[in-house]
């Protein structure tokens, strides 16, 4: 796989069973977070987020991404994050 160069334009959540409470997950760059605000979340009941746009955006080719899953809603199940990004020379 090539390595890649690039900013990350914008971030969200889908879960196949929704929870019964919130999930929230923080995405890291180089294991610091990529969000000064709310981190991406799904709300109780919800299958699909609204989008989250990280502080942080820019990565380079040797940089590394990493999810904490920091909450969890009852039931939830096949949670996937989604990543938008545009890759720059």
């Amino acid at each position: 796989m090539p390595r890649v160069t690039g900013v990350v334009r914008r971030i969200w959540l889908t879960l196949g069973t929704a929870g019964a409470g919130t999930t929230t997950v923080d995405v890291n760059l180089n294991g610091t977070t990529m969000f000064s605000g709310t981190k991406p979340n799904l709300a109780a009941s919800a299958t699909s987020s609204s989008e989250f746009v990280p502080a942080s955006t820019a990565f380079d080719a040797d940089d590394y991404f990493s999810v904490d899953v920091d909450s969890v809603g009852a039931g939830a199940g096949d949670l996937l994050i989604h990543f938008e990004y545009e890759d720059t020379p």
